[in-house]
Parts: structure tokens; sequence; C-alpha cells
């Protein structure tokens, strides 16, 4: 795709918009790079405004198959936990395979240490002014996006509410945190737990700068898994129809 002609032009261009992102899971059907860009042009077809992708291969193929903006990230495994961009020495190549904006992890779950926090603060606050592309945190606390945006940060990700220690007891989607973080004047994807078009629309009229959706557009799995379960669990009688 072709970069918009600024960082700031980027993130006015997501204002309202809705992100779609195409991931799916190693062990899952999905996961080769060719259904992968599948889903990123479909994504496109059905008016995404941008899209998040996982992995420089998987963004390289789908940047040259779509139109739109592409979030690159890169989760990796660190001590059985799956992190988003725990490694910040990749962004550049993120943005060598086609990535348009970049998102990483900072939570405390990612950095428990509090040497190891500050360190990726001063990271990102280093690399924020030499990267030409805007940067969003993925956070789960109003404190976690505060240091975010303190840090050079563009916007800030409601990804990992309730994935964390400090956000465990927080109820999904968490439209609280979009509008608490709203309230500070912070540009804010509202993403986690939507499953609905109501709920996006909520997050929206909260304040949340854009709204990101994956599982409930992208995971034919989960989708299908959550009609089996209500459909096999239901104890109320089939319904009769005149018709066909």
């Amino acid at each position: 795709m072709t970069p918009l002609s600024s960082p700031n032009t980027l993130v006015t261009s997501l204002k309202g918009g809705l992100i779609v992102s195409c991931q799916a899971r190693d062990d899952s059907p999905m996961c080769a790079t060719t259904t992968i860009v599948a889903l990123a042009r479909s994504a496109q077809l059905g008016g995404a405004d941008a899209l998040r992708i996982d992995g420089a291969d998987n963004i390289a193929a789908a940047a040259e198959a779509v139109t739109i903006p592409i979030i690159g990230i890169n989760k990796a495994l660190v001590n059985d936990t799956t992190l988003i961009t725990p490694d910040l020495d990749v962004l550049a190549a993120l943005v060598d395979a086609g990535a348009s904006l970049l998102a990483f992890e900072l939570t405390t779950r990612a950095y428990p240490d509090p040497g190891a926090y500050r360190r990726a603060l001063a990271t990102i606050s280093h690399r924020s002014g030499l990267l030409s592309v805007p940067l969003i945190a993925d956070i789960s606390t109003v404190s976690e996006a505060t240091d975010a945006a303190n840090s050079g940060c563009d916007l800030v990700a409601t990804t990992l509410s309730g994935y964390t220690r400090p956000s465990q007891s927080r109820t999904l989607p968490d439209l609280g945190l979009v509008e608490e973080l709203a309230a500070k004047g912070l540009k804010v994807v509202a993403e986690g737990g939507y499953s609905r078009p109501d709920q996006a629309l909520e997050a929206i009229k909260r304040g949340a700068w854009a709204v990101c959706v994956g599982t409930a557009i992208t995971d034919p799995i989960s989708i299908t898994r959550d009609f089996a379960a209500a459909m096999h669990c239901s104890t109320a009688p089939p319904m009769h129809t005149t018709s066909p």
C-alpha cells in the first residue's frame, strides 16, 4: 500500500473507524499466510478502515493485497505467556515489511520488573522520534496508558484489559476504561471482547478514537463454537413454522 503523507494524517484517518484483526492461532487451519491475506482482503471489502496483522511475513503479503493501513505486531511466547511485540528491536523490520502503524504491549505483565518497565518506556520514547509511523501501546490500566502517552505513543489500545493481574476483575468489553481514557484526552482504540456492532458503536459514543474487532469477524472456530454451544445447551423446544 502507499503510505499516507504523515503519521498525524494516518492517525486522523482512523478516527471513528473500524480496525479488523486478521490473525489465527498456530494450531488453527486459518494460520496460513494465504488465509490471512484472504481475511485482510475480505475485511477491506467489508469496509474496514485498517487491519491488525501479526508477523513480518503476513504483513508483507497483506500489504501487497490491500490498500488500507496495516497495524503490525509480532507476538512471541515468553514464559508460557503470549506477549504482543515484546522485542522492541523488531519494530523497524515490521515497518520494512509494510506496516503503517506499530503496536506493542506496555503492561506490567510484559515487564514485571520495575526497572525493565522503565527501560521499555525509555526505549519507546527514544524510538518514537526515529520511527516514521504512529505507535500504539496495548495496555490494561489507566496508569499504563498514561505512561504510554507520556512516552510518545500516538494511541493506546485497551487490548489487554482483563488479561493482566491489575485488570483481571474488569468486564469485557471494557467500555468503562475507554471512557476514562478518553476523558483524559487520550486517543483510544477500543479492543478486547467486542463481539457485536452495537458494542463498537457504544465505544465510539464513549470517546473511542477507533474500534478493533478480531475474533467476532475473523475466527470461524470461535464463531461456530458460540452457535453450537447455544444450540446444544438450549432446553427450549424447536420452533415450528408453516413454511420450509
